[in-house]
């Protein structure tokens, strides 16, 4: 597919001859595009960005990643800043904003509006839903879940599988899960220094606060009102303090 007339390509930058540049972009020097790769309206490649076959940028986008992969899926107007790297089949969407040195897994999904801190680490089949912020240092296990409007601050690691609800907050250096398995509901608090073990349940509205343990397999808060066997939750005793 040919390069649009209104495209800028510098002498630098290789394209494969079945890549299909959109109007009014920018490929920088040193940018490399795979084969079928496509590259939308407006939007801007640098930094010897490399898009592997078959992705996508979406209109508007710019990209500095060093690596977006095979048959990858970057949004419109979404921002990947130097050191950033995308892996294959993994989807972008709109408006997101990787800080330097983030990366996402292969399979993995990332929505609208989302911010990466820098240095955030999402591993393959993760799922970020819409607006979820993280700070720097965060590191995302494969087949975590986290929902819309959730907030991680620097270095929260969450364990592999583990499900965090909508609008929950979670402080700094927190460890949720160690192999994984922690179920979080919406909305839930999860204060800085915590360690919630393998296994916890914790139901909407709980707070747990700065400096606490949950060892594995508690429940904390009422359960759903769905769930026939309901389990109470545990006093404070029940959480050691460092």
């Amino acid at each position: 597919m040919p390069v649009h007339p209104t495209a800028k390509v510098h002498p630098g930058a290789v394209l494969h001859q079945t890549a299909d540049v959109g109007p009014e972009t920018i490929i920088g020097d040193g940018v490399r595009l795979g084969p079928g790769a496509k590259v939308g309206k407006g939007a801007r490649l640098r930094n010897q960005a490399h898009v592997a076959g078959g992705a996508q940028i979406g209109p508007g986008a710019d990209v500095s990643a060093f690596y977006v992969g095979r048959k990858a899926h970057v949004g419109d107007h979404t921002r990947l800043e130097a050191g950033t790297g995308i892996g294959d089949n993994t989807r972008v969407r709109k408006n997101v904003h990787f800080e330097q040195g983030s990366r996402v897994g292969q399979n993995a999904e990332v929505g609208d509006d989302c911010h990466l801190g820098r240095r955030t680490w999402v591993k393959a089949a993760a799922k970020l839903a819409a607006n979820v912020g993280t700070g720097r240092d965060v590191r995302i296990a494969p087949g975590v879940e986290i929902g819309a409007d959730a907030r991680l601050a620097d270095e929260v690691h969450i364990a592999p599988n583990c499900k965090v609800g909508e609008r929950t907050s979670i402080g700094e250096n927190a460890r949720i899960g160690i192999d994984g398995g922690v179920g979080i509901v919406p909305p839930a608090t999860v204060g800085d220094d915590c360690a919630i073990g393998d296994g916890v349940r914790m139901n909407g509205g709980v707070g747990v606060g700065d400096r606490c343990n949950v060892d594995s397999n508690t429940s904390l808060g009422p359960e759903p009102s769905s769930n026939p066997e309901r389990r109470s939750a545990p006093d404070a005793g029940s959480s050691r303090t460092r």
